[in-house]
């Protein structure tokens, strides 16, 4: 899998919420190494596992293949890569840089295998017990930096050595023209040039961004987008053009919103809630789509010009938080619960069904507030910034 590849599937796990993937399986060996130029540092990067396979290279690094003699590999016969010159003299010069070490050839090309920080895991095929107890042995074996640095003068890091694999990947713009074109109505004065003041005016109003020109057709345009716009934090934004995109999402990787936070993504520990049209709600079970012509304040937006909300302040003042992940989330679902409680909604707790405004009783709070976990537990001071700011009567 090519290192784009493995970026893309990354972020569409981050953003549809599914397991992110923890291994990859490509080839790897002293003669295919061309997974280290982008793969395994793309890999690294995202903190997965890389499961290569072939570390003996289809048989080649077993010390079977002479140069210029016959091999009683029967795959031999049939792979061209076996009658590469260019992979038959690395071969040659790296014989006897394993006699020099000590290690049989399958020891060299399996300790090697696993020498690179970025993999995890080589897939072997063992014929017997002796294939697989000596394959497992050269696992054990340490290969110093000298040994490692004459292998490198053999096969230079990154590349592959002799005819590549039929299965080498090549990205799809290399195979097909109509990728590395734009269609012929989008190219060149068929399109508005991305510097022309039109073209700059229509991509503000796409991204939500006031145009500066107040002409009229583009007065009219921003008219219409005002429609069609997200108000967050007082500020009208337009929607995800994919539907799917989650409103936790959106918040965070495309306005770049980190307040609200990514806990269980499944609306079960609250972390992630925001106020729409001051109600709080979970923005991970939200599609950002629906909420077109509404109002969602985050914990960014609570704070005014003369300070932190009464709330945010009550909270460092009764040492509500620990890590602080969880801290977003309750001060924005308890201003949202606040106001329930105002406007007479009554909780499981709650004795008097009928009052129009209910006491937020500590029993209250715990109750009300039992859908924004602390795993740090401080749940204690977070009741009694609440109680302080909200209840009256708590008791």
């Amino acid at each position: 899998m090519p290192a784009s590849d493995i970026v893309e599937a990354q972020c569409v796990a981050e953003r549809r919420g599914l397991e992110r993937f923890h291994t990859e399986q490509p080839t790897y060996s002293i003669l295919g190494r061309g997974i280290e130029a982008e793969v395994l540092p793309v890999a690294q990067r995202y903190g997965m596992g890389t499961m290569v396979w072939s570390p003996l290279a289809k048989g080649m690094l077993t010390g079977r293949i002479p140069k210029g003699r016959q091999t009683d590999l029967r795959r031999a016969a049939i792979l061209t890569s076996f009658s590469d010159e260019r992979r038959l003299d690395a071969v040659e010069q790296l014989i006897p840089l394993a006699e020099e070490a000590g290690l049989p050839m399958t020891h060299l090309a399996m300790a090697f295998a696993i020498a690179h920080p970025g993999v995890t895991s080589a897939l072997i095929g063992p014929r017997t017990m002796e294939h697989l107890d000596d394959l497992l042995a050269g696992v054990d074996v340490t290969l110093t930096d000298e040994i490692l640095d004459r292998i490198d003068e053999i096969v230079p890091p990154g590349t592959d050595i002799g005819t590549p694999d039929k299965s080498a990947y090549l990205p799809p713009a290399l195979q097909r023209g109509a990728l590395r074109r734009r269609p012929v109505s989008e190219r060149a004065a068929a399109w508005p040039h991305p510097l022309t003041a039109p073209a700059r005016r229509a991509r503000r109003l796409t991204v939500g961004i006031p145009s500066p020109i107040r002409t009229k057709d583009f007065k009219e345009a921003t008219i219409e987008m005002k429609n069609v716009a997200i108000r967050i934090n007082g500020a009208a934004v337009a929607p995800p053009a994919d539907p799917r995109v989650s409103l936790l999402d959106f918040l965070r990787e495309t306005l770049h919103l980190h307040g609200t936070k990514k806990g269980c993504n499944q609306g079960a520990c609250g972390a992630c809630t925001v106020l729409v049209d001051g109600e709080r709600i979970v923005s991970c079970l939200a599609l950002a789509v629906q909420y077109v012509g509404r109002d969602i304040v985050t914990i960014e937006g609570l704070a005014g010009q003369d300070g932190p909300h009464r709330l945010q302040q009550a909270f460092i003042e009764h040492d509500g938080f620990q890590c602080g992940y969880c801290t977003p989330g309750q001060i924005c679902s308890a201003v949202g619960m606040a106001a329930e409680a105002r406007r007479g909604l009554p909780s499981h707790v709650t004795d008097d069904l009928s009052a129009r405004r209910i006491a937020l009783t500590r029993d209250e709070l715990r109750e009300r507030m039992s859908g924004n976990l602390c795993r740090c537990g401080a749940h204690n001071g977070i009741i009694a910034a609440i109680a302080e700011t909200y209840a009256g009567a708590a008791e």
